[in-house]
């Protein structure tokens, strides 16, 4: 409408857009940019959908602003502007991807139409840095437009003076909801002396509305330029036609949407909220902490106690840096508190080959589903062994070697690997791996690690360091005021101290006790090693 009330020469009209009807508090672009968006800049639906909403955004607003200029719509409710769009692009991986959250396909990232006329906006009427000179060089052009035109030029005169490389945002934590208080999604990087950057991801925010999947607490982790940890994405063939005309599969609600699809706890083969997506919308994560300043040590933590009736969860993850690691090692605590025994599946979504593990395992000729509803009807079990104590399980993923060590308080464990594709008699899903970490009991405490290394190249026949230096993980003990867990590698030994108190701060004072043992500590968590940390990562 607004952008028609300048075509047509009616400024009223433009005004009826930008204020409301009669200037109602309840309508029009000011209102909706204000409770739209958290104050952080994030949309609820994620990032994928949150490209769909930049472009008429920032397009209204540089009409409002060359026409309308008393508005100041850039400077407007602190810069919501620019701060949607420093969101939306802050939320991507380094090559400029943004990761599937909520409802998404694997393959959207900056280089859509929406962003890059975002970016181009952005540069001409915000502070430019080398991030957003950075994501112009991923885009490969700009809007033309005159603010397209500024961009470029402000490139061209930074390229000239340096080598203006991809973006590396700093860690952030975006919270959610119009007051910023239902949650947040977390991202917590790190970059070695090669400038790769390691970049990890948490859900512990809002639902997402009607097409949320649900999978609080969920995570991705991506570095050497790919997703390692992955999420699965929607089920759906945009724009194929013949594939049930683009739109969502039988098989979206049915997997993709389902806890078990992502890399989180599912309990007693029950998805979160129990597929209740009224319910699912009412609650939302719980932050803990989210400290970034440490160069060694940078995690966050959250709580989802509204998630499964009768269970609160608690994921704490981490990037270490290691002296004798070649990246930053990926660690990850993930807490149930329940009564009774029950059963909680531990699942990892990854891409790649088998390489190794360190227990033994049958795969089965004749397959069967993992289960009858909740997605796992969706899942072949492939292959299945008994891994009481810590399992290691290492794979290839194009020239990058990946070892998880996984273990839990409890000790029945069993590793189960399983492949999308039963029941899907159409060929609507893809046929993707993942394995998980199965185990019964009642208040458990599951810790594991993913360790990045060494270098394959089928090429030239290469394969270096194709065996891991961490060697264990152990969980020490846990109570509802703190976890500890013990890392092993080959030169360190390091104790990780955690406080479970949702009210922890700096000044907290902990203590825990295993085994005769006391543990004390100040604050969030404590890192304890016997060999020097590096302080290569930033």
């Amino acid at each position: 409408m607004g952008a028609c009330a300048v075509a047509i020469g009616k400024p009223e009209y433009l005004e009826m857009a930008v204020y409301g009807k009669d200037r109602e508090a309840t309508s029009g672009f000011l209102d909706q940019v204000s409770n739209l968006f958290a104050p952080s800049g994030y949309y609820l639906e994620g990032p994928y959908y949150s490209r769909f909403t930049i472009r008429p955004l920032v397009l209204l607003a540089e009409i409002i602003h060359r026409h309308m200029p008393e508005v100041d719509i850039y400077n407007y409710k602190n810069g919501v502007v620019g701060n949607t769009v420093q969101a939306l692009l802050a939320t991507a991986y380094p090559n400029g991807v943004f990761p599937a959250l909520n409802d998404a396909s694997q393959s959207m990232g900056i280089a859509d139409a929406g962003v890059q006329v975002a970016v181009s906006i952005y540069g001409a009427h915000y502070e430019l840095d080398d991030n957003i000179l950075g994501m112009a060089k991923i885009q490969d052009g700009v809007w033309m437009h005159p603010c397209g035109l500024k961009l470029s030029q402000a490139y061209e005169r930074a390229q000239a003076e340096r080598e203006i490389g991809l973006p590396y945002w700093p860690s952030m934590e975006l919270a959610e909801g119009p007051d910023g208080d239902q949650g947040a999604q977390g991202f917590v990087r790190m970059q070695d002396d090669s400038g790769d950057v390691t970049q990890l991801v948490m859900n512990y925010g809002m639902h997402g509305m009607g097409h949320g999947h649900f999978d609080t607490l969920g995570i991705t982790f991506f570095n050497r330029g790919q997703e390692v940890l992955r999420e699965y994405g929607f089920a759906r063939w945009v724009n194929v036609e013949p594939k049930f005309g683009g739109r969502y599969l039988p098989e979206n609600p049915g997997y993709a949407r389902q806890t078990i699809a992502h890399n989180a706890i599912t309990i007693d083969e029950t998805c979160q909220n129990y597929f209740d997506v009224d319910r699912a919308d009412s609650v939302s994560g719980t932050p803990h902490f989210f400290q970034v300043n440490d160069e060694s040590l940078k995690g966050m933590s959250a709580f989802a106690n509204e998630h499964y009736d009768g269970f609160g969860l608690q994921r704490s993850v981490f990037l270490l840096s290691l002296q004798e690691l070649e990246a930053p090692l990926l660690i990850d605590l993930y807490r149930v508190k329940g009564e009774g025994e029950h059963q909680y599946d531990y699942s990892h979504q990854y891409q790649g080959q088998i390489i190794r593990t360190n227990f033994e395992y049958e795969t089965h000729q004749t397959l069967e589903t993992l289960g009858t509803d909740a997605g796992y009807q969706h899942l072949w079990k492939v292959g299945a062994g008994e891994a009481s104590e810590t399992a290691l399980v290492s794979w290839l993923q194009n020239n990058t070697y990946y070892t998880w060590l996984g273990t839990s308080s409890n000790d029945n464990g069993e590793v189960i690997f399983t492949r999308t594709g039963a029941n899907d008699p159409s060929f609507n899903l893809r046929s993707e791996p993942a394995f998980i970490l199965r185990s019964k009991g009642d208040t458990s405490l599951f810790a594991s690690v993913v360790e990045t290394h060494g270098y394959f190249n089928e090429e030239f026949e290469q394969s270096v360091n194709a065996r891991g230096k961490v060697k264990n993980i152990k969980v020490l003990g846990h109570t509802d005021a703190a976890s500890a867990v013990e890392i092993e590698t080959e030169q360190s030994l390091v104790t990780l101290l955690l406080s479970n108190d949702a009210n922890a701060s700096e000044t907290t004072e902990n203590e825990l006790t295993i085994n005769d043992k006391k543990y004390n500590w100040t604050g969030s968590i404590q890192l304890k090693s016997k060999l020097s940390l590096r302080r290569q990562f930033k």
